[in-house]
């Protein structure tokens, strides 16, 4: 199996690391490696290389967060809609897989568990939502009718067991003023280990690949104080007091169809909780 990876940020590197434990030829690039906004050069890349499946995992979350995206919508445009779509089209024009890394951030409410058949109600169509969540929900929008040989991944919240900016559990443990809500995360790991079961098992179409249930920030905070790792700082607020630039998505999605595949998900605070405690063995070397 020959898989090409672009992005070398939070995900793409994490993802590389382990795929390159797992397959014979994985290659990763970031944009200064391989210009993937460049059309003629992406194209020429993927035709004399052939490879079964492309992954992008390049997007732009924003810097410290999606509040960045609303005064940087030229990169966010660019990341995640002008280079995804071209992606998307050389892969549909030379018979390439691709896997699309991108975001459940497009609904927000706690009716229902969210399934990927639902009309997203955080996104374009709904003038309080984030810029960021609207370029996804475009993206979605626009390869609706490529569906058989593309294949979306909305993920929420990542995480993994490394003291790293980009980890959710991390950034809580570094935040001083904490929301409490209930929503899904994304093992990084079981990001992981379903992508290269999707290239076993291919089938274009959206997937929610979110653990199972929805987590708190004051769960989260209470397995920190549970294995030594405390910020004094800690203020549970109203979103309302933090004067962001941003709304944000605050949800729980239904991962019954990856699981109706065959792929078995880890059990939620079980990772979390092993997380937490790799993170504070880190920490106190």
């Amino acid at each position: 199996m020959k898989l090409v990876v672009l992005g070398k940020g939070f995900i793409g590197s994490h993802l590389y690391h382990f795929l390159n434990e797992k397959v014979i030829d994985v290659k990763a690039f970031n944009r200064k490696e391989l210009d993937y906004s460049n059309y003629e050069d992406l194209q020429l890349y993927l035709i004399k290389n052939r490879p079964d499946y492309v992954i992008n995992c390049c997007g732009y979350t924003g810097v410290p967060n999606v509040d960045a995206c609303e005064t940087n919508k030229d990169l966010c445009i660019e990341l995640n809609l002008t280079i995804p779509f071209l992606l998307n089209k050389i892969c549909n024009d030379n018979c390439i897989k691709l896997i699309h890394v991108s975001s459940g951030c497009i609904y927000s409410g706690y009716e229902k568990l969210y399934t990927e058949e639902d009309s997203p109600d955080f996104g374009l169509t709904n003038p309080n939502s984030s810029f960021y969540s609207k370029c996804k929900h475009i993206f979605e929008m626009g390869t609706k009718p490529y569906l058989n040989n593309t294949a979306i991944l909305r993920i929420r919240m990542p995480f993994t067991n490394k003291p790293e900016d980009k980890n959710y559990l991390y950034k809580l443990f570094k935040y001083n003023n904490l929301i409490n809500y209930q929503n899904s995360l994304s093992y990084v790991e079981d990001l992981n280990r379903f992508i290269l079961f999707l290239c076993a098992n291919f089938s274009g179409g959206i997937y929610n690949v979110v653990n199972s249930g929805g987590v708190s920030a004051n769960t989260v905070v209470e397995i920190f104080k549970k294995n030594g790792l405390i910020n004094s700082n800690w203020n549970f607020v109203d979103m309302n007091s933090l004067n962001l630039k941003a709304n944000r998505s605050n949800c729980v999605l239904s991962n019954e169809k990856v699981l109706k595949m065959g792929f078995n998900f880890t059990n939620t605070a079980e990772a979390v909780e092993k997380c937490i405690k790799d993170i504070a063995s880190e920490i106190a070397k």
